[in-house]
């Protein structure tokens, strides 16, 4: 999965129903989503980068451009840029 991202990256990991089977979940978990989270030093430049490289990531925001969508992920709601829609692999992902 991280080849599809900036390699910038401090932090990476999954959690959630995708990583650990939940009570009532078949054993096919390929339809879980994959919750990830990255951290990175330098935002401004990661999400540069990510918007090269994933474009489709970002909602309206992308148009915003890297300092716009770092303003709003560290001044607004709980400091991270999160999209539950992305698809990598073949596989909903959620984060970022």
């Amino acid at each position: 999965m991280l080849p599809h991202f900036p390699e910038e990256l401090s932090l990476a990991f999954a959690y959630g129903s995708g990583v650990y089977r939940q009570a009532g979940l078949n054993s096919n978990q390929k339809n879980a989503i994959l919750d990830i989270m990255f951290t990175v030093e330098d935002p401004v430049m990661w999400h540069s980068k990510n918007l090269k490289k994933n474009w489709s990531h970002y909602a309206f925001l992308k148009s915003l451009g890297p300092r716009i969508i770092t303003s709003i992920q560290n001044n607004y709601g709980a400091g991270v840029y999160y999209n539950p829609l992305i698809t990598c692999d073949d596989r909903l992902v959620g984060g970022m």
